[in-house]
């Protein structure tokens, strides 16, 4: 919040309205047993401990972020192969687009689909998804 130098900037960004944000900065404060804002109706400053408790946490922030950074984990671009078992009816022009449309969305993600009209054990046979269809309640 301290980034934005006032509690409404602070509030517009997290999509929350400014005595919401005042209210959670309260609950902080309750939370860590110290004030960290001086308030009064024109200025609002960092006391010592609100000082302290914000570069701390931006420096923990800050290693948060290094670590993500280190392990790739801002990369969510799906990729691998896609194991689809499916009945022979569903080789339509239809599934066809699903399918195309699917590939063009996730490039990376190779679909090895496998039509036949038999029940298949996904874990045993090693299937990520089985299409099925059955006219009889379940």
């Amino acid at each position: 919040m301290w980034s934005w130098n006032a509690p409404c900037q602070a509030a517009q960004v997290l999509g929350i309205s400014a005595p919401m944000a005042s209210k959670h900065v309260a609950q902080l404060e309750k939370s860590l047993g110290a004030r960290l804002l001086h308030r009064s109706s024109r200025h609002l400053s960092l006391t010592e401990a609100g000082t302290a408790w914000y570069e701390q946490s931006a420096r923990a922030l800050d290693l948060l972020d290094a670590a993500e950074s280190a392990i790739g984990s801002r990369d969510t671009t799906p990729r691998g192969q896609l194991k689809v078992s499916a009945p022979v009816w569903c080789a339509t022009p239809r599934i066809a687009r699903v399918l195309a449309d699917y590939r063009a969305q996730c490039p990376e993600v190779v679909v090895d689909m496998h039509l036949a009209n038999r029940k298949v054990d996904l874990a045993a046979d090693g299937y990520d998804l089985a299409l099925r269809a059955t006219q009889e309640p379940s």
